[in-house]
């Protein structure tokens, strides 16, 4: 049949030309075209569909910023703080340095001044701040310690030295505050100032030619100041043992007017520069 070979082309040409923007739109697909795809794709897709898609290891938030790293609390360590309001009792030896004492001229400065040792007792309440840092308010008493000392006996006819007796006691409630290095003995520094009340009681005199007599008694209020050191062992969970030194000024004392000589004169004694070294051993409780 000769026509059916010219209609047979025709119809391939057809063809031909109908496939041809598929073929080439197939063809020209590439890597970037496929990413293109499933931004396209990611952009249709529900939010049911979003939640279907695998998660990574770590995700960056869809603002920018980068991911908040969590945590467990329990694995975080227990809070070690000691902070916490603490009692304190202490009890030693007090040690007095060397004092002043001294009548107005022409006695003059007393002869190898001295005070006995004594003990020291004390409480305090304070505060712990839990980090290297302490406070506490103590009040401390040091018992009487006897006072000796010789003054010029200006009334004496042969001269000589009269000898001094006196019972000497104070008080003293102090500001302290302390840096104390944490472990389960913990050495500290620290100081304190305040006020202190020193009295000076049955002051009795002996003359050269054994006559005797007495003084009033002296007191005064001061300015305190001390200086501290010592370490800390723990015993329980709120129970510290303290050992330390403590240097306490504690200030002056006169009398009333007394005799000088015997030409009637009449003067203050005063006994000055009272000071400690105290020695003490204590136990401090915190409040759980």
């Amino acid at each position: 049949m000769p026509s059916s070979r010219p209609a047979s082309s025709v119809l391939l040409v057809l063809l031909l030309t109908l496939a041809a923007p598929a073929v080439a739109a197939t063809a020209s697909v590439g890597p970037e075209d496929d990413v293109v795809a499933r931004a396209i794709a990611a952009a249709d897709a529900g939010p049911e569909d979003q939640d279907a898609a695998p998660q990574g290891d770590a995700q960056t938030p869809d603002d920018g910023q980068a991911p908040v790293l969590q945590h467990d609390d329990d694995i975080l360590p227990e809070d070690s703080s000691r902070a916490g309001f603490y009692v304190r009792g202490d009890i030693g030896a007090a040690l007095f340095a060397t004092p002043t004492a001294r009548l107005p001229a022409p006695v003059g400065r007393f002869r190898s001044p001295s005070i006995d040792p004594s003990v020291t007792f004390g409480a305090g309440l304070g505060y712990d701040f839990g980090g290297f840092l302490r406070t506490d308010v103590t009040l401390d008493a040091v018992g009487s310690g006897g006072f000796s000392a010789r003054s010029v006996c200006a009334g004496c006819a042969g001269g000589g030295f009269t000898r001094e007796r006196a019972d000497v006691s104070a008080l003293a409630a102090l500001l302290n505050a302390y840096v104390e290095f944490d472990g389960v003995v913990r050495p500290y520094v620290g100081g304190g100032i305040g006020v202190s009340r020193i009295e000076a009681t049955d002051w009795r005199t002996t003359r050269p030619d054994g006559r005797t007599g007495k003084r009033p008694d002296a007191e005064g209020w001061n300015f305190a100041w001390a200086l501290a050191g010592g370490v800390g062992f723990d015993v329980a969970d709120t129970v510290t043992l303290d050992a330390g030194y403590r240097y306490l000024a504690l200030g002056s004392a006169e009398t009333g007017r007394t005799a000088i000589g015997g030409g009637g004169g009449r003067g203050r004694a005063k006994l000055e520069d009272i000071a400690v070294h105290q020695v003490r051993l204590g136990v401090r409780v915190r409040f759980p």
